[in-house]
């Protein structure tokens, strides 16, 4: 740009800009790239296949290729045993005393306070089941 030539003023709308910035691309032989408003934004490039060589080594070059994997089959899923059942939060508010001597119960037995109430509460006659009592991966202590 010669010092005499004002630069251009651009206006100030994005409509504006875009149409602006297209022209620009246009005169300087910009390449642009747009994408799709639905889809991937790239299409995928399939590989191309190099032209076969003569009849004599077309045979050892494909059994130099590789052979396509197989797709997977499915795998069926492993029994797990029984399931926790579902939970629902509960708060409740509990002595200071009491909180104190389940706190302590959890570094003595390394269970949790949700375990440790659980099975005093099937010791008092509730009916729980094992599988919601103890933490998945521990055990029975």
């Amino acid at each position: 740009m010669s010092a005499k030539e004002a630069p251009k003023k651009l206006p100030l709308g994005i409509a504006d800009q875009m149409a602006a910035a297209k022209q620009l691309a246009d005169e300087q032989n910009i390449p642009t790239f747009s994408t799709p408003r639905n889809g991937p934004a790239v299409t995928p490039v399939q590989p191309t296949v190099p032209q076969e060589a003569p009849a004599s080594t077309s045979a050892s070059i494909t059994a130099l290729r590789p052979a396509a994997p197989a797709p997977a089959a499915p795998q069926p899923k492993k029994a797990r045993g029984p399931q926790p059942s579902p939970t629902k939060r509960f708060s409740v508010d509990l002595p200071l005393y009491v909180f104190d001597q389940l706190h302590d119960m959890v570094h003595k037995t390394r269970l949790d306070k949700k375990e440790l109430i659980l099975r005093a509460l099937s010791e008092g006659g509730f009916n729980i089941k094992e599988v919601d009592i103890y933490r998945k991966g521990h055990s029975n202590a």
